[in-house]
């Protein structure tokens, strides 16, 4: 907002007021008032994809896509995402950064999840003014533990002659859950059963 004022003087040694007009311009800085965050995990875990409003701390898999929107109490014009190693927070000093697009005055982005490390979102308003920044957002790596198995039955080399059954048991078991499981038979390179 603006507003103005006139400051009137006078001289000891002149009868007549002098005016001078002034105007103050009071400019309100633009600031990250919500950041919104879609989590894709890759398609290999088959997980359902999460949305996070207002926090922007990110959970993720290996690469997980971290999709983003920012809205300001003003209208953004451009931004970017500023990633920060946890060494990189203490000193101010970036690691990189990505693009945003502006869009009805929103920002929207993304990134892929690598590593354990930290982000925030910076920008320019419509008048060109920096935009403060967000807070800092954790990303944090989430792990996905190797899958494990083991084959159960007969524990010594078997000879069958004729026809015959050996029962083997397979056990299988991951920490999202296992969507198949094959066990294939060679002799030699030739396979025999799957």
């Amino acid at each position: 907002f603006s507003f103005s004022f006139e400051i009137r003087y006078a001289a000891s040694y002149r009868e007549s007021w002098e005016t001078e007009k002034r105007d103050i311009h009071v400019y309100d800085p633009s600031g990250m008032k919500q950041v919104e965050v879609t989590v894709y995990p890759p398609a290999y875990l088959s997980l359902i994809v999460e949305t996070y409003k207002s926090d922007g701390d990110v959970t993720g898999f290996k690469g997980s896509q971290a999709i983003l929107t920012a809205q300001g109490n003003y209208a953004i014009k451009s931004g970017a995402i500023d990633f920060f190693s946890e060494a990189g927070l203490l000193s101010g000093k970036k690691r990189g950064s990505v693009g945003m697009k502006s869009k009805e005055g929103k920002l929207h982005g993304g990134f892929q999840v690598r590593r354990n490390e930290s982000y925030r979102i910076s920008g320019t308003d419509a008048m060109g003014n920096e935009v403060m920044p967000s807070p800092y957002y954790r990303i944090r790596l989430q792990k996905d533990h190797r899958p494990f198995f083991s084959i159960r039955g007969e524990t010594q080399t078997v000879r069958i002659t004729d026809k015959g059954t050996i029962d083997l048991y397979l056990v299988a078991n991951d920490d999202f859950g296992l969507r198949s499981v094959f066990l294939y038979g060679f002799q030699g390179k030739i396979p025999v059963f799957n």
